[in-house]
């Protein structure tokens, strides 16, 4: 009987450190490292060390989380067991690239994002293949503000209602909601400006970047931003249990 993919990931993850995949890392870290004509060889040694741990602690608990997420859907989902992934090779594929962007981020909103995107491709849930790969390709490359920009204006004024906070407006720009939601970016309009024009040359945001700054209707600012592709990544990087 083969043995459950992902809980066989967890359970090497859970032998960490391990000595021979340790071993195999710091080898690959130096070679990557002496590559570099700049760096002489005790600073590759030092940041073999430092890259090293880090990279192997982070791949074992991606392999953690990615075994816990899917043994809560066994328990949720009538009739779903991970085993079935075996042969599934959307799946695996997706695997591969969500693990590799997983062990580059330690920002854990985006890895959330990744371990819902492979429950979704398992559920059956997920867009074509080459949305797949595209989608989460944009969760590698965009930051956390531009995944939570892109899920508020998907719907303003339940999100600013969901916080008790007004939704109800009398005229303004869509900047004054979003600032609103989080104060946080008051005072940076360049940063949120340019999160706009990435995600709406991605066709994620159905308004040019200067809605932001156009007075308004009440209604006009909270109005929903996002287009059809938008809605589909959004769905696809959220749980669905």
């Amino acid at each position: 009987m083969t043995e459950d993919p992902i809980k066989l990931f967890a359970s090497r993850a859970e032998r960490y450190p391990e000595p021979t995949e340790a071993d195999a890392a710091q080898g690959a870290v130096r070679v990557a490292l002496a590559a570099v004509p700049v760096l002489g060889g005790s600073l590759t040694e030092i940041l073999s060390m430092v890259l090293t741990p880090a990279l192997t602690r982070r791949r074992d608990d991606w392999f953690k989380e990615l075994a816990e997420a899917f043994e809560s859907v066994e328990t949720k989902v009538n009739g779903f067991t991970t085993g079935d992934l075996q042969g599934n090779e959307l799946f695996v594929s997706a695997a591969i690239q969500a693990t590799r962007a997983a062990i580059s981020t330690h920002q854990e909103e985006k890895r959330a994002a990744l371990r819902n995107a492979l429950v979704n491709i398992a559920l059956g849930r997920a867009p074509q293949e080459d949305q797949v790969q595209m989608f989460l390709r944009y969760v590698e490359e965009l930051t956390t503000w531009h995944l939570r920009v892109l899920r508020f204006f998907q719907s303003p004024a339940n999100h600013l209602a969901a916080k008790g906070l007004r939704s109800e407006y009398m005229m303004g720009g869509g900047a004054q909601v979003l600032e609103d939601m989080y104060p946080e970016l008051r005072g940076n309009r360049e940063f949120y400006d340019q999160i706009a024009t990435d995600l709406h040359s991605r066709g994620m945001l159905n308004s040019p970047p200067s809605f932001l700054h156009t007075s308004m209707t009440g209604s006009g600012m909270v109005a929903k931003r996002t287009t059809a592709i938008a809605d589909a990544f959004l769905a696809f990087i959220t749980s669905p249990i």
